[in-house]
């Protein structure tokens, strides 16, 4: 556990014996800004890696999972996650990434069906973990950050995350 309280990575792994294996649900902040369907600034995906690739050195079969832009709830090709895709694929191959989490008015609704869609696997074998790396969302009551913590026994927060909340922690002391 970190300085305050919250399961990490290591923790995660602890908790599930081994990660050889293991199929772990990641929340990112991929929320990208896009011109014409292609990524002006790619940092919010390189930031995640750290933590995608610690999972994936330990054999983790890693699915992301992120939100891009206000669909509000339905599908629209302006915010398909294909751009993201892409370049992920680019940066660390071995990680897939789900469709935009907001294209499904669940997630922001924090809807149980939603989220037990997300934890059985989104259609796929059923995930063994979660980790949020998520920051800039972490604060959303969506269910990709609040309904998942509920519903998963094992859990962790990422590096981006660890360092953020690592950081909130000392300005916090520095206010005192």
């Amino acid at each position: 556990m970190n300085s305050i309280g919250v399961p990490r990575l290591e923790d995660l792994e602890t908790s599930l014996v081994t990660l050889e294996g293991k199929r772990i649900l990641v929340r990112c902040d991929f929320n990208v800004p896009l011109r014409n369907q292609k990524i002006s600034d790619d940092l919010r995906i390189r930031a995640a890696l750290p933590t995608l690739e610690w999972l994936i050195e330990r054999g983790a079969d890693v699915v992301a999972c992120t939100h891009l832009g206000r669909p509000d709830g339905r599908i629209d090709p302006a915010f398909a996650i294909e751009p993201v895709r892409a370049r992920l694929k680019e940066l660390s191959p071995n990680v897939e990434i789900l469709e935009n989490l907001r294209f499904d008015s669940g997630e922001t609704a924090n809807s149980p069906e939603f989220v037990s869609y997300l934890i059985s696997g989104a259609g796929g074998k059923a995930f063994d973990g979660y980790v949020n790396d998520a920051f800039g969302t972490a604060h959303r009551e969506h269910a990709s950050n609040v309904g998942v913590v509920e519903s998963f026994k094992h859990f962790g927060i990422g590096w981006l995350m660890d360092k953020e909340l690592n950081f909130l922690q000392k300005q916090t002391i520095s206010f005192r």
